[in-house]
């Protein structure tokens, strides 16, 4: 009988620990999930912090249901990105926390002076996710959240998302990540770029562009694009850095350039002029058929960069009913296509190297090679 009822009162002690809650846990009630985070230089302080919220919900209507999401982007001036974030979490009552934040939004005048601290502190936290993208906004961070308008999606953090990967299949841009910048902006070997946004705004819609229309689709950079559209955002583009700072931004049609010559091109339709008869164009769909091969080597102490790029390509339309199936003409649009592209990527690589004096490709690790230790490498000076 005694053994019974020690029996029962341990299962009873058990019973009351197992049920016990941790004394520290937080609820996700206590938290305030950021899904973007926007930086600008402040006006009476030292940074402008701006982090945007979102808390879903759902609603019936008619015997329907559907999905919405509010957004809220709560603005505070600060001396430091953590004192910042201690500000709003005190207006709040609640902890910011940063484990979903898909976006960090630096603006063009912060970016020009240097984000070495900012980076390194989201790079250090624990909440902060690698692959978290970094966008370079041609306006203020501030205004580019507040007007983020999900139109196909009604989450904001799936929104960020999928407007993102867009590079993949529009080669306009590309997919650059906190991880990605951070190893780039600290490297000895390359320089950093980052994502260039912007608001789509009337003024484009209505600009006229003395360019000839064959080749304007791919020389847009964010917020100069003649799309009409209730999304507000643009991602069109790249920023380029050296060291921290921002120096210049490629077009569409160079960020596509640039990703032909990293071998992260994976496919895009580009529009080129017709060889066959003036004032018409050709539509190609363009994919990356090898992998691309740079080589460098010093001649005379300057570097020599060769970069063997191999595509393949099939014409979508060609304006007029021309015979591809006659091997001249298809001889003479592959020769067209091949020289409109070298010149492109050509041009790309001049205006990196010799105007924002950054290799944002990364040829100097493949220079490096030559050299015994990273001491050798560094008297180079290659950066």
């Amino acid at each position: 009988m005694v053994k019974k009822w020690i029996s029962l009162l341990l299962i009873l002690v058990l019973s009351l620990f197992s049920l016990s809650g941790c004394y520290d846990a937080r609820g996700i009630e206590t938290l305030a999930y950021a899904v973007a985070i926007g930086l600008d230089k402040g006006e009476s302080n030292l940074l402008k912090l701006s982090i945007q919220f979102a808390s879903s919900g759902s609603s019936s209507q008619g015997g329907a249901s559907s999905q919405y999401t509010d957004t809220t982007v709560t603005t505070v001036e600060c001396s430091s990105l953590e004192s910042g974030i201690n500000l709003v979490s005190s207006y709040m009552s609640k902890k910011v926390n940063l484990s979903h934040c898909k976006i960090i939004v630096l603006s063009e005048t912060l970016a020009k002076e240097g984000v070495a601290p900012y980076i390194s502190t989201f790079e250090n936290s624990t909440e902060v996710r690698p692959d978290c993208n970094i966008i370079v906004s041609r306006c203020s961070a501030e205004s580019f959240l507040n007007n983020s308008s999900p139109g196909l999606e009604t989450l904001s953090a799936r929104y960020y998302e999928l407007v993102l990967t867009s590079s993949e299949y529009t080669g306009y841009t590309d997919n650059i990540t906190l991880h990605s910048f951070f190893f780039a902006y600290d490297n000895d070997f390359i320089e950093a770029t980052a994502i260039l946004g912007g608001i789509n705004s009337d003024k484009t819609h209505k600009e006229d562009l003395n360019t000839a229309y064959v080749s304007v689709d791919g020389n847009y950079k964010a917020d100069e694009t003649p799309i009409q559209n209730t999304t507000s955002l643009e991602n069109m583009g790249l920023a380029v850095f050296r060291g921290d700072k921002l120096v210049g931004e490629l077009t569409g049609i160079e960020s596509l350039a640039h990703l032909m010559v990293t071998n992260t091109f994976v496919s895009s339709n580009i529009t080129i002029p017709s060889p066959f008869a003036q004032n018409e164009i050709i539509d190609l769909s363009i994919t990356k058929n090898k992998d691309t091969k740079n080589e460098i080597e010093l001649v005379n102490g300057y570097p020599y960069i060769k970069s063997s790029i191999n595509l393949e390509a099939y014409v979508l339309s060609s304006g007029n009913n021309l015979d591809f199936t006659q091997e001249k003409n298809l001889q003479l649009l592959e020769k067209y296509s091949e020289s409109y592209l070298k010149e492109k990527i050509t041009s790309y690589l001049y205006k990196t190297s010799k105007e924002f004096h950054s290799d944002i490709v990364g040829f100097g690790r493949k220079l490096s090679k030559n050299y015994l230790t990273i001491e050798d490498f560094k008297s180079l000076d290659w950066l």
